[in-house]
């Protein structure tokens, strides 16, 4: 399975023909998040909607952009300010 890049704000600023500064306050006026903290909750969103149509975690973690399902965990982890095992609760709401 080949491993996605995920999008990044610079390479959106490029496709806009503008700088990431305008873009990243774009990002925030529109949903009152960073573009990362944006790009992390759509990324959480796709692994809820993954998860319910069966795809496994090593699936997951790839078709995020991460070439292991630990890197994934972690990463949400942090983005969620809390551990594996609360970061599962969390999501689950």
């Amino acid at each position: 399975m080949e491993r996605k890049t995920g999008l990044r704000l610079h390479d959106l600023a490029d496709r806009l023909n503008c700088s990431y500064r305008i873009v990243e306050e774009a990002v925030i006026t529109n949903t009152g998040m960073t573009f990362r903290e944006f790009r992390m909750r759509k990324r959480i969103e796709k692994e809820c909607y993954l998860l319910s149509i069966g795809f496994t975690k090593k699936e997951i973690a790839y078709e995020l952009g991460y070439a292991h399902p630990n890197n994934w965990s972690r990463a949400k982890s942090r983005a969620l300010g809390c551990d594996k095992r609360n970061s599962k609760k969390m999501i689950r709401v």
